[in-house]
């Protein structure tokens, strides 16, 4: 009786280890898909920052200009 206990939890530790092994490669796999959606809107921010940041310029250009008229 003792042995089949023992084996009964080994089994049910056994399969609680199984799960939790595909819970974890469920939330690394999440980790990535995030980690590279953060990349995309990082150079996004980058991108937009030199586009405004080009814009302002020129803005501020033109309005010297129409100051010196």
């Amino acid at each position: 009786i003792v042995l089949d206990t023992s084996e009964r939890d080994l089994r049910e530790t056994t399969d609680r280890l199984r799960q939790m092994d595909i819970k974890a490669e469920h939330f690394e796999r999440k980790v990535q898909q995030l980690e590279n959606e953060r990349d995309v809107y990082e150079r996004k921010v980058e991108e937009l920052t030199l586009k405004y940041n080009g814009i302002k310029t020129e803005l501020d250009e033109t309005l010297k200009s129409l100051d010196d008229l």
